[in-house]
Formats: structure tokens, C-alpha cells, sequence
């Protein structure tokens, strides 16, 4: 069968969605650059402000995704009977943004001290994870479009290598 000339609404909103996703990479590659070639070519209190701006951001992505699930949830068809599944996942959308307030938590503010920037990113890639299992189980479940599985596997694919690659040099500094 030959394709169309021109692309179908979905084609175009995939194709968005995926550029968009990897734009959203940008700030993580960004600081696993700024990591790595600190202090020989980035100021090594660059690289910290860097690092610093990215956990916020990580943050924020983790609240945005968070408030996909929200929607997600929002749109089940048993919301009218507020069933048991839909306020489940109405409490798993409000997960990531409370693991992103973890990890920006000030030291001072934790009872047992700093636990230091690379547990911080660790928190983050765990709360990535938890977000990747809880899409494609709504990919299953039908509450999300097909094409956002492939997607959803690929953008946590490669921001759980930068996010390695930033712990692994954050360890090598002792942050």
C-alpha cells in the first residue's frame, strides 16, 4: 500500500511530540557536557551553577509529567463514578512532583545532613523510572495513545544516560 503525500494529524502530532521530547533533553545534555569538560574548559563553579539549574529543571519536567498523568486521569471514563483506578492515578500524578521537591529539598532542612547532589539525581532517575512504568501501563490500559509508549521509552532511554553519566561525575567530585 503507498503512503499519502501528506501526513495524517497523528504523523504530525507524533513527530511534534518526539521533537519536542528531545528538545527537552537539551538541559541535561547541556549540564553533562558543562560536567565533564569542567574544570579544564568550563569555570568548575560554572559547572556547579549548571548542575544546579538542571536539578531544578529535572524538577519541573518531573511536575509537568505529573500533571500529564493528572490528565490522563482526568480523561478515564469511570471519573463521573470516582472509581478506586481513577483516584489512584490521580495520586500517582502528584508523586513526581513531591520526588522532585525531595531532591531540591535544602541540606540544611534534612534531619540526617546533605545527602549530596549525585543521591539527589539518583532520586530523579528513580522518579523518571517510576513515570516510565506508570505510562506504559496506561498505554495498556488504553488511557494513553499508542505511539506515547515508544516515545516514553526512548526520551527515559536517553535521559537515564545522561542523568548516569551526571551522578558518575558528580561521585567522582564527592558532590
Amino acid at each position: 500500500m503507498e503512503r499519502p503525500f501528506f501526513k495524517t494529524s497523528e504523523e504530525l502530532l507524533v513527530e511534534r511530540a518526539t521533537l519536542l521530547g528531545y528538545c527537552g533533553l537539551m538541559p541535561f545534555v547541556i549540564t553533562a557536557f558543562v560536567l565533564w569538560t569542567s574544570p579544564h574548559v568550563i569555570p568548575f563553579g560554572f559547572a556547579g551553577q549548571v548542575m544546579q539549574w538542571e536539578l531544578y529543571y529535572a524538577a519541573i519536567i518531573l511536575s509537568f509529567m505529573g500533571g500529564v498523568r493528572w490528565g490522563l486521569a482526568m480523561m478515564e471514563p469511570t471519573i463521573h463514578t470516582i472509581s478506586e483506578f481513577t483516584i489512584t492515578r490521580l495520586t500517582g500524578s502528584v508523586a513526581p512532583a513531591l520526588i522532585g521537591w525531595i531532591a531540591l529539598v535544602p541540606d540544611w532542612f534534612i534531619p540526617f545532613g546533605d545527602p549530596g547532589y549525585a543521591l539527589r539525581h539518583v532520586i530523579i532517575l528513580f522518579a523518571f523510572v517510576y513515570l516510565l512504568v506508570s505510562d506504559l501501563q496506561a498505554v495498556r490500559d488504553g488511557a494513553a495513545p499508542l505511539w506515547y509508549a515508544p516515545l516514553r521509552r526512548k526520551l527515559t532511554f536517553f535521559l537515564g544516560l545522561l542523568l548516569a553519566l551526571i551522578i558518575l561525575r558528580l561521585i567522582m567530585w564527592g558532590w
